[in-house]
């Protein structure tokens, strides 16, 4: 196998080993070495890539194989930030405080920063979905416009508490007034919500039939007539 520095090494177990280390996991045969399949530098790579949180060089050796130096590993990933220097990459690998992750570089912060969810004014991130809230949400996606009644009409249950973290998550939002007795308020969902979801219109999100067939392919089958109640009576208003 050819290394980036022209140098032609052999394939498999090619990578410096800790004696001390080798002998301990191989039952005292120093003649023991790493098993790996991949070149030590793509392996570093492949799991700080992974890697949720930052990674000591001990745990990284470790995770990488049995006998492999601490050494070894900062010189993959030397070379690794190397590379990506020369070829412009958009990310590095960075130390914090004494363990390693793949993070992209600062400049390009701002950009990510708007991928992120926005925060309240106390830098809370908002708060992931329940299941209410999630039930909630999908009867808006489908059925909108429809009022709070409409919601609790077909869910059996309230709906203020899902309502208020779908809106203070800018999922959902008021769109006008239904022109009856109290003018309830209209709910349907927002371009935030379709960025969430990866949709690029609401025509993209999957048929309720479509769901229906996984229920009753997963044997759990759908609630009794539940297409009968995801249809609001013309009668449902909501309360003045």
């Amino acid at each position: 196998m050819n290394s980036d520095n022209g140098e032609t090494r052999p394939a498999g177990n090619d990578f410096p080993v800790d004696a001390e280390e080798t002998e301990k996991d191989a039952g005292g045969d120093e003649s023991a070495a790493p098993a790996l399949s991949f070149p030590l530098k793509k392996t570093v790579e492949a799991v700080l890539f992974a890697a949720r949180e930052p990674l000591k060089l001990s745990h990284l050796a470790r995770s990488i194989g049995k006998g492999i130096r601490q050494s070894a590993v900062q010189a993959a990933i030397d070379e690794l930030n190397i590379s990506y220097l020369e070829n412009d990459n958009a990310f590095e690998i960075v130390e914090i405080s004494g363990r390693f992750q793949m993070l992209s570089r600062p400049e390009y912060a701002e950009c990510i920063r708007r991928l992120q969810p926005k925060r309240d004014a106390g830098g809370k991130a908002p708060a992931r979905l329940n299941a209410p809230a999630l039930e909630t949400l999908a009867i808006i996606a489908y059925k909108q416009p429809v009022t709070r009644a409409d919601i609790e009409h077909i869910r059996g249950v309230g709906c203020d508490s899902a309502l208020r973290l779908l809106m203070e998550r800018g999922s959902v939002e008021r769109v006008g007034k239904r022109d009856v007795i109290g003018q309830p308020s209209l709910y349907g969902t927002t371009e935030a919500f379709l960025d969430e979801f990866g949709l690029g219109s609401l025509e993209e999100l999957p048929l309720r039939s479509d769901f229906l067939k996984q229920a009753v392919e997963m044997e759990a089958g759908p609630p009794p007539a539940l297409e009968e109640s995801l249809t609001i009576p013309e009668s449902v208003q909501e309360p003045a």
